[in-house]
């Protein structure tokens, strides 16, 4: 009876060792699924990559940027939870009242899951859109400020813009020059009601390039199926999970999921000087780490390098090699001798008759010009003689139609008496054959109507975008542009504001960019 009990006993443990050995190899496998790079940046000529779902690497692991393979001295690693900011978390709430009300509690829900998660170096900003975004925040690892801001959003009655909203985000984010990780969330109904924007096709485009992780949790109801999976389509081209609150989703799945991206390593890379050339480079990484064995590859543009002084000779100091005189052909003319020279003495005198044929032939032909000029002038003489005939007036110069902003204006250079002391000129730099030249004493107006000094035949440009003002011998650029955007410089003016512009500075409307110049007269 004893044996038996101690055989039951040696079963029992081998059995709850192997639970725990099933167990341990579960979550490893687990965690190693999610491996994957969430984001590559340049800051400071050194290029950061976030990976999550590994938890450390070992010396044997290589990292090759283009066909250089980086030294040890090139590489750091270190854990998310080491860093000071791992990660920013930027939340964007459609707050139309195209959302059912019964979300409203299931949205406070997730928020406030998603805050009460977050890590203490990651922080989050939270803020709603309709044409446009409004930040109710700005990055913050304050619990009690972000949950205070969940509990005061509101629902309004009005449009939803979400492929422009996103489009000027992403390029918002490209302009900020940091190193740290930024993920997207966006919870909507997928309404889009901006039909003269940014296409779904041109937004794909643009995260597939610019690859930051971006979240869409999205809220069903009738007749909205293909606009979520608009939405969800900026997920699968960001390689990112998407959400559909049917019933069979719940928060804490969502939770789950986002919370993958809090644990993994952030590689910084120095590239080597000759590396820095501004071009396109893939990297590749080999880990070994305690999940197992890893590759990875990704993309990034690299920064430009300093260009380093060239030592030159002084001109003084140069010494021209001399010419080879096998390099310049020398003709020495040949002798003639007694028969040659008779020769061309015979010749010589055949060709006398010849000579005096064609002087004859020009002789003829001069008298003959002389003739006929004189004919021409005594007929004008005649014509002159006759009284003067009277003439019909010229008709009124007719006013430019690019001043009224019809058109654009191909021509050459205006005349001064047309346009003043000052001009603007105002080039299309996509299409070179187009450009609008109108006077300017104050402001120029421009727009898609026709009632703005230049009309922009652009269904991307509004019909009162911006205006361009000359005050104390300066440009200024003003937006008046609420969803199509007016960037000068690549970088977005905002409705309303007014900003100094260079001569010569580019101004992007709708599809184009454009130079602008002032000119006096």
């Amino acid at each position: 009876m004893m044996s038996m009990v101690v055989v039951d006993r040696k079963w029992k443990a081998l059995a709850l060792f192997l639970t725990v050995i099933f167990i341990a190899v579960t979550s490893l496998t687990t965690y190693a699924a999610d491996a994957k790079i969430l984001e590559t940046n340049v800051y400071n000529d050194e290029i950061y990559i976030f990976i999550k779902g590994i938890s450390g690497v070992t010396s044997d692991s290589t990292v090759q940027i283009g066909n250089k393979v980086c030294q040890p001295e090139q590489i750091s690693a270190s854990p998310f939870e080491q860093m000071d900011v791992f990660m920013r978390t930027l939340i964007l709430i459609d707050n139309s009242k195209s959302i059912p009300e019964k979300n409203h509690a299931e949205i406070q829900e997730i928020l406030k899951g998603i805050v009460s998660n977050a890590k203490e170096n990651e922080q989050i900003k939270i803020g709603t859109f309709s044409r446009e975004a409004a930040y109710l925040c700005d990055y913050t690892s304050d619990h009690v400020i972000l949950e205070n801001i969940i509990d005061s959003i509101t629902y309004k009655d009005q449009d939803t813009y979400l492929s422009d909203v996103l489009y000027n985000i992403i390029s918002e984010l490209n302009l900020e020059n940091t190193y740290i990780c930024t993920r997207i969330i966006i919870l909507s109904d997928g309404a889009d009601d901006n039909y003269i924007g940014y296409t779904n096709d041109e937004v794909r485009r643009f995260i597939e390039s610019n690859p930051y992780p971006i979240y869409t949790i999205g809220f069903p109801k009738k007749n909205n199926a293909s606009q979520l999976e608009t939405m969800f389509s900026f997920s699968r081209a960001a390689k990112t999970d998407f959400f559909l609150m049917d019933g069979n989703t719940t928060s804490e799945n969502i939770l789950n999921t986002l919370f993958t991206d809090q644990n993994g390593v952030c590689f910084k890379l120095t590239p080597d000087e000759s590396l820095k050339d501004g071009s396109n480079k893939s990297i590749l990484l080999k880990l070994n780490t305690a999940e197992g064995a890893f590759e990875f590859k990704t993309n990034v543009d690299m920064p430009f390098g300093t260009v380093e002084d060239i030592q030159t000779e002084p001109m003084s100091t140069i010494q021209q090699e001399p010419e080879s005189e096998a390099a310049i052909p020398m003709i020495i003319p040949t002798p003639l001798n007694k028969t040659d020279e008779m020769e061309t003495k015979d010749s010589s005198k055949e060709a006398f008759p010849f000579l005096w044929i064609i002087i004859l032939l020009a002789g003829v032909i001069t008298i003959l010009i002389i003739i006929f000029v004189f004919f021409v002038l005594l007929k004008k003489k005649k014509t002159s003689d006759a009284p003067n005939p009277v003439l019909p007036p010229e008709p009124e110069p007719i006013e430019d139609s690019t001043r009224l902003g019809f058109q654009p204006r191909f021509d050459s250079a205006p005349e001064k008496e047309l346009w003043g002391n000052k001009h603007l000129i105002l080039k299309n730099l996509d299409v070179p054959n187009i450009f609008f030249n109108v006077p300017i004493t104050e402001t120029v107006s421009i727009g898609r109507r026709s009632t703005q000094d230049i009309m922009i035949d652009d269904p991307e440009v509004s019909r009162e975008h911006c205006k361009i003002t000359l005050r104390g011998g300066l440009l200024y650029l003003q937006n008046y542009s609420k969803s199509n955007g007016t960037y000068y410089e690549n970088v977005l003016v905002h409705e309303g504001d007014e900003v100094p512009i260079v001569n010569g500075g580019k101004i992007k409307m709708g599809q184009y960019q454009y130079s602008v110049e002032l000119i006096d007269n």
